[in-house]
């Protein structure tokens, strides 16, 4: 890919990650009160996130932009899309379900959206450090360790589409709606707290 046109698309990406998130947080300010407390994120918390959040398009479009031929930009620029398309569908589809029901289409389109697409920048934030700092595979031995953990991912993927896809008529009402318990070690002999909804 030639500079010019790497700097295009990741400038496209980064500005479409910095509007999905502006605009999630425009709808988070005027739904504030419209909805219920536990389902209201506007606060403090939530713009600190929303600002430190646009730092992952940043670095993407910086690194994208300088070295094209580095992979890891171009994963900060496809998590920081995933981030912002994750505010956006939250707020989008907690206006359409609950703020103001029936007001604007495909609610449950964009809550089904939310409950699954955090999955994506975790999965890029472990190929990052799979192929820091260079951007590819320290050597061919590595490749098992690549094939494991982006199989580990597409089963997780799997499993959260199947488990949004099984809460579509209430995408609010269940506990893995905020992604991964802090509680939850990947290591332990429990299941995760949103295998249930399996």
């Amino acid at each position: 890919m030639r500079v010019v046109t790497a700097r295009r698309v990741a400038g496209c990406a980064a500005a479409a990650s910095v509007a999905l998130a502006a605009v999630a947080a425009g709808m988070a300010y005027v739904d504030r009160h419209l909805v219920p407390g536990r389902l209201a994120v506007w606060g403090f918390s939530y713009v600190f996130g929303a600002v430190l959040g646009l730092a992952v398009p940043a670095v993407g479009f910086v690194l994208a932009s300088r070295r094209p031929g580095n992979r890891i930009g171009w994963l900060f620029l496809a998590a920081g899309l995933a981030v912002g398309l994750r505010a956006f569908s939250y707020q989008y589809a907690l206006h359409a379900l609950i703020a103001a029901p029936g007001s604007w289409p495909a609610g449950r389109v964009f809550g089904w959206l939310f409950n699954w697409i955090w999955v994506v920048p975790l999965a890029m934030l472990a190929l990052v450090f799979l192929i820091f700092p260079t951007g590819h595979l320290r050597s061919p031995r590595w490749r098992p360790a690549a094939w494991f953990v982006v199989g580990g991912l597409a089963l997780a993927t799997v499993s959260v589409l199947v488990a949004a896809t099984r809460i579509w008529a209430q995408p609010f009402n269940h506990s893995f709606q905020r992604g991964p318990s802090l509680t939850w070690s990947p290591c332990s002999l429990s299941s995760p707290p949103w295998w249930s909804a399996l």
